[in-house]
């Protein structure tokens, strides 16, 4: 059996988001996989149950928790628990997921301290611009240190987005309808339009997105609030935000349930519920089964899993460990 432990310089590297990818190919290739996190007191579980480790089991199924008889077991945590691992693992490989935000020069001298065990480095959350230019700037630095790259990924929309179960819990609001879609994945968000003949034009402006509207606004009447609402459905919209506790239009309920679009009535005034929104999106985690295809694709085009199989020991893409 192969551990390895995947792991990061510093949080929200994206290690859950490589550890459900790395699962999900080598599952599909014949492999049993496993999973353990290594809790730390530098990873961050003020905010309640450990959700990595309830998300990669729903990955994991039907192949399950139990680990014995895998080929392979990831084992996820911060790079202050490599001595721990190595002590418990003395065969045990290493893969780094590096934050192109991170300092290179940094983060380099503290892979390099990894020594023999580490496979290589794969580098996430990577613009979109010059990529070749950014490929070799990071090949030639992790070159001259003996460090293997082993891929560029680049940052993607729908790999950061959260869900709308996740604003909802972010701006404490209730879900008034179509809780079956709560999964469904956010891209975007919008502020409703104040020049209210405006309508589906203005909403159309951006797709998979969630709309925040005035629950109640002095001066204007229910009638128009809730134009505002059936405009948003008129367009590409994951879910309706209402402040201060309001329930929607009936006739906007209506619509929303033919469309499978969920309607949230959350408490506070429409900047408090924004302020929520906005920190729910750049605090986003990979715990989203519905990312999962759209990762494959990813890292089937930007991994190099030939060679990384090859440090792992498996004879070819589709056999077991040797």
């Amino acid at each position: 059996m192969v551990n390895l432990f995947l792991t990061s310089l510093a949080g929200k590297a994206g290690k859950t988001m490589f550890s459900a990818g790395l699962s999900q190919y080598w599952s599909g290739r014949g492999l049993k996989v496993g999973y353990l996190s290594r809790s730390t007191a530098f990873e961050d579980r003020s905010l309640g149950p450990d959700t990595d480790s309830l998300f990669m089991q729903k990955v994991l199924e039907p192949v399950g928790q139990d680990l014995d008889h895998k080929d392979i077991v990831i084992h996820e945590g911060c790079l202050h628990d490599f001595s721990a691992f190595i002590a418990e693992y003395p065969e045990g490989q290493v893969l780094v997921i590096h934050d192109y935000d991170d300092d290179l020069l940094t983060a380099v001298a503290e892979y390099q301290k990894i020594g023999s065990p580490l496979l290589g480095v794969i580098v996430n959350k990577v613009p979109r611009k010059s990529p070749e230019t950014l490929r070799n700037k990071f090949a030639v630095a992790l070159g001259m240190a003996g460090i293997t790259l082993l891929g560029m990924v680049p940052e993607d929309r729908v790999l950061m987005c959260p869900s709308v179960s996740d604003l909802a819990e972010a701006i404490q609001g209730q879900i008034v309808n179509s809780p079956d879609n709560a999964s469904d994945l956010v891209e975007n968000l919008m502020m409703g339009s104040s020049t209210f003949d405006r309508g589906a034009a203005y909403y159309n402006r951006k797709n998979n997105k969630a709309v925040l509207l005035w629950g109640e606004r002095p001066g204007y009447r229910k009638a128009a609030l809730a134009g505002l609402q059936l405009a948003a459905l008129q367009t590409s919209t994951r879910c309706i935000m209402i402040s201060a506790n309001a329930a929607p239009a009936p006739a906007a309920i209506q619509k929303a349930d033919e469309l499978k679009v969920s309607i949230i009535s959350a408490p506070g005034a429409l900047l408090e519920i924004e302020a929520g929104i906005e920190k729910a999106m750049l605090n986003s985690k990979f715990t989203q089964e519905k990312k999962l295809p759209r990762l494959q694709e990813i890292l089937g085009s930007h991994l190099n899993f030939q060679q990384l199989n090859n440090g792992l020991g498996f004879l070819s893409e589709t056999s077991a460990v040797i």
